[in-house]
């Protein structure tokens, strides 16, 4: 079969025929041979081991994406409600856990995450509700819009003078809210 394709071919035509042939040949095994290649890259890739100062920067680079889509989000809500939590550390760190959850326009729902705050001084009432202000503010949505907060329990979180709720409502009634 190739014989008789081929044999017509003589002299110099044959050497032409014979190096296209080649190169034919050799442009096909390209593909595989990168095909090969590229797998061994990847698998020399996989066991670079990255610094630890390399994956600090990644995680804050991915930190911060994450923050500006919930910013984003948060901005758009129509109402919302927060839920808090103080808790210590391992180290006596008193914090505060802001969770965030909100409505759309469109009745799409979010609840997320938003913030863990240090408190370095004393968890009084005040200094809960302006981590928790500084969280708002921040992330966006307007005070006006705040229609639940949910705590913990904790008489520094719901006292009725000092409590953080109570300094929400409050800072709420200045700018002639509703009440939560």
């Amino acid at each position: 079969m190739h014989s008789e394709k081929f044999d017509s071919i003589i002299g110099e035509e044959e050497k032409v025929k014979i190096n296209s042939l080649r190169g034919s040949l050799c442009k096909q095994q390209d593909i595989f041979t990168k095909q090969d290649t590229e797998s061994a890259n990847k698998s020399l890739f996989a066991n670079i081991s990255l610094s630890a100062r390399t994956v600090t920067r990644r995680i804050e680079d991915l930190s911060a994406d994450v923050k500006i889509s919930l910013k984003e989000l948060t901005r758009q809500f129509e109402f919302f409600a927060i839920a808090l939590d103080e808790s210590t550390d391992l180290k006596d760190t008193a914090q505060v856990a802001v969770f965030i959850r909100g409505i759309n326009a469109h009745f799409d729902i979010t609840e997320e995450f938003a913030s863990l705050i240090p408190l370095r001084d004393t968890t009084t009432g005040l200094n809960i509700f302006n981590a928790v202000k500084s969280v708002i503010d921040d992330f966006g949505p307007k005070l006006d819009d705040l229609c639940g907060v949910t705590t913990d329990g904790t008489p520094t979180m719901t006292g009725t003078v000092n409590g953080a709720v109570s300094l929400i409502e409050k800072e709420m009634r200045m700018l002639e809210s509703s009440e939560i």
